[in-house]
């Protein structure tokens, strides 16, 4: 079987112009006002084909808008000249292979979720301009979450991990079902599913419930029920191309096995070495030259030295490969169900620049002109 993205729906549209911006507020948003610009923003973008989130809190407003370049560049101009931001910054602006809230004509979110985690922190300010970008990808991350979760019906995965958790760590082959019919159809929901359950392994080992060899069987238990339901093949029409290394005498590869197969399965090429050693770099590095390099620093996080020997090969490349997009990942760096589109953020974004004074009618001429472009 082959893993397909089926929930919740995306567009099948070409051409979708992605533009992410953080302004300050001139004053915060009381509730009622974010719930009337709520409707106002969704019926206007509706009619605009736009889709995209605003995320307000701790004086800022942090917005996706994604949808034809005319219209989302309209809608900036316009964004410019309301009273209610200042010192606006765009963060990254091109094209993306798709829709990521095609459902949402534009959800308003406050700092917060439902359930109290933070969903917008403040941003880092001055010339950190990838810290900023990092920052936003994380909040942009967490919409996106809510997005998913809308669209199967709530966080489904963490009754599904919550259920499966003891079987795998105790319960041996006999104790495991096959994996639900939503995990086989959804890469996004199997990865958020995999999060889910490595939190939930790590929680019980620093608890005593689970030993460290219940925590490595249910590791591999989890990777044998992954592998019966089917992995991800190469794409035929790649968006991009991305090498994902895993460091040598790492504890364990799971969620980077299972990013893999969410890459491949939203339409990215993913040369894949699951014990990377420096020494024998090069030729990989060569080939694939341009490509952004993502180093996996485990998801279980119950051992500190996945996690180190991810940064020291990390910083070992940035020293080597000068201006080559090199990205930690791990159990701190954010959801696994969002890498694919955190992914083509991060190496949009560049240098944050000023929104003020941008001629976007200019900018929207240029990106009908040139398809595929990305302007930082």
């Amino acid at each position: 079987m082959l893993l397909s993205e089926a929930l919740p729906a995306r567009t099948d549209e070409t051409n979708v112009f992605r533009l992410a911006y953080v302004s300050r507020a001139r004053r915060a948003l009381t509730r009622p006002e974010a719930e009337a610009l709520a409707v106002a923003s969704a019926g206007q973008n509706r009619e605009r084909g736009v889709s995209g989130v605003l995320l307000h809190g701790h004086g800022l407003f942090l917005q996706w808008l994604e949808g034809p370049a005319a219209e989302v560049c309209d809608l900036m101009a316009r964004i410019e000249r309301d009273p209610r931001h200042e010192e606006v910054a765009v963060l990254c602006a091109g094209w993306i292979g798709q829709r990521r809230f095609s459902d949402w004509s534009m959800r308003v979110i406050g700092p917060t979720g439902s359930d109290g985690a933070a969903i917008l922190v403040p941003l880092a300010g001055g010339d950190r301009g990838r810290t900023r970008a990092a920052q936003a990808a994380r909040a942009f991350d967490a919409a996106a979450r809510l997005y998913l979760a809308d669209g199967l019906g709530g966080p489904i995965w963490e009754d599904l991990a919550a259920d499966l958790v003891q079987p795998l760590a105790k319960g041996g082959e006999a104790a495991l079902a096959p994996l639900p019919e939503v995990l086989l159809t959804s890469p996004r929901a199997r990865a958020a599913f995999t999060d889910a359950l490595c939190r939930m392994l790590a929680q019980g080992w620093t608890e005593d419930r689970f030993t460290g060899l219940d925590v490595a069987l249910a590791s591999v238990r989890l990777n044998r029920l992954l592998l019966r339901a089917g992995r991800s093949c190469e794409p035929i029409q790649s968006r991009g191309a991305v090498v994902l290394l895993v460091p040598e005498n790492a504890t364990e590869i799971i969620g980077a096995m299972v990013k893999a197969d969410l890459l491949r399965a939203s339409g990215y090429s993913v040369k894949f070495l699951p014990a990377a050693q420096t020494r024998t770099l090069a030729p990989v590095l060569d080939a694939t030259e341009g490509c952004p390099v993502m180093v996996y620093g485990g998801r279980l996080g119950i051992d500190a030295g996945d996690a180190r020997r991810a940064r020291a090969l990390g910083a070992w490349l940035a020293g080597e490969r000068p201006g080559r997009t090199v990205l930690t990942c791990g159990r701190a760096t954010g959801a696994l169900s969002e890498w694919p589109d955190r992914l083509e953020f991060l190496t949009q974004a560049r240098a944050p620049f000023a929104g003020r004074g941008v001629d976007w009618s200019a900018v929207a001429a240029l990106a009908a002109a040139r398809p595929g472009a990305r302007m930082h």
